[in-house]
């Protein structure tokens, strides 16, 4: 198995279960978006690149409950997008359409069924907002 010498961050286990997902990136990790590889690595040695990614937020990579597709924020023309990976076909799809600049995504997260992502969505760096008595 070769992998980068820089950062590896675990993603989450393929749905065969045999292999790993992995985030590894030549350089550090960090907060803003970097660049990196996506591999499968398998526990009998070997890995496979299975998408090399630009301007992605590295924290926001995120498996769906099938294990089928990660979902993630890129930063592309200077906006966040969320995006779906189809892990076998190795396509990808924009599934948001951001207009402004100043709103940024995060804390992506599946429904158990896998049909929706639920996200945090920040319009101002200065403002928190919460949800009080729901049910």
């Amino acid at each position: 198995m070769i992998l980068k010498s820089g950062s590896l961050r675990l993603v989450g286990w393929s749905n065969s279960g045999t292999d790993l997902i992995l985030q590894n990136s030549s350089g550090p990790m960090k907060a803003g978006p970097i660049d990196f590889d996506l591999e499968m690595v398998s526990m009998k040695g070997g890995s496979q690149t299975i998408a090399t990614l630009t301007d992605v937020h590295a924290d926001t990579m995120t498996l769906s409950p099938d294990r089928l597709s990660v979902a993630f924020v890129a930063r592309r023309s200077d906006k966040d997008d969320i995006w779906v990976l189809i892990l076998k076909s190795r396509e990808t799809r924009k599934i948001t359409n951001n207009g402004n600049t100043r709103t940024f995504y995060s804390s992506l997260e599946w429904s158990p069924t896998g049909k929706t992502i639920f996200f945090d969505k920040q319009e101002q760096v200065n403002t928190i907002s919460m949800f009080e008595n729901f049910n």
